[in-house]
């Protein structure tokens, strides 16, 4: 049975992603158990997991995290894409994967580094946040990282009111937190006429722009 410590900056947090992985785990019959805990209780912690799961927003961390773990466990520091509560079959195999080395790993990052080459001539993509200025500020800093990095991408900005008349114009929606309550109506508005992605808090930084950008065009 491997046991695995989730870390995020709120207790709250890494308990909901816990009880989903294990959810996850025992779904598809894997050992694993996962609970939760905050940098703060890590100290205490330390002897009773395998792995240790940390999430981006305790990166500034990392070096004391490891200094407390030790030799303990290994410490899987989890990427933006990585911490996404509605792709937590992911997140188990990250966890029970840690600390193996497998020859396919060099295949994996040379398909994702192949993803944004792909043939989709230009990638258009939708930001709908619970404000217009919001949504066109991120979409002009995911023009920038596109254009800066060599991705066929271009983004704009909108809102949920004027959502039904831009349908057709996009190939991705990029779905604000702010909005998840509306995501019925934004399902059934959108149709089968784009990728909807849903983004969780995690996702919405402007301050990891790169990685927004990669979630829109690998979608």
């Amino acid at each position: 049975m491997k046991k695995v410590l989730m870390l995020c900056a709120s207790g709250i947090t890494s308990n909901a992603f816990a009880v989903k992985m294990n959810e996850s785990a025992q779904k598809r019959g894997i050992e694993m158990n996962a609970t939760g805990g905050s940098v703060s209780t890590l100290d205490k912690l330390v002897g009773t997991f395998d792995v240790l799961l940390v999430g981006p927003q305790s990166k500034a961390f990392l070096d004391k995290i490891k200094e407390t773990v030790g030799d303990k466990a290994e410490v899987v520091l989890l990427d933006i894409e990585d911490f996404n509560i509605l792709k937590i079959d992911g997140l188990v195999d990250k966890a029970m994967n840690a600390g193996k080395e497998t020859k396919e790993e060099p295949v994996v990052q040379e398909e994702s580094k192949a993803e944004p080459k792909q043939p989709r001539s230009m990638c258009k993509v939708l930001m709908i946040c619970g404000s217009g200025i919001t949504s066109n500020a991120f979409a002009v800093k995911m023009n920038e990282s596109a254009h800066r990095r060599g991705i066929a991408m271009n983004a704009t900005g909108g809102s949920l009111s004027s959502l039904a008349s831009r349908v057709g114009s996009f190939d991705v929606l990029l779905v604000g937190p702010e909005n998840k309550v509306f995501m019925d109506k934004i399902r059934e508005t959108v149709k089968d006429s784009a990728v909807i992605v849903e983004l969780g808090l995690s996702d919405f930084n402007i301050l990891e722009i790169d990685a927004l950008v990669d979630k829109a065009i690998q979608a």
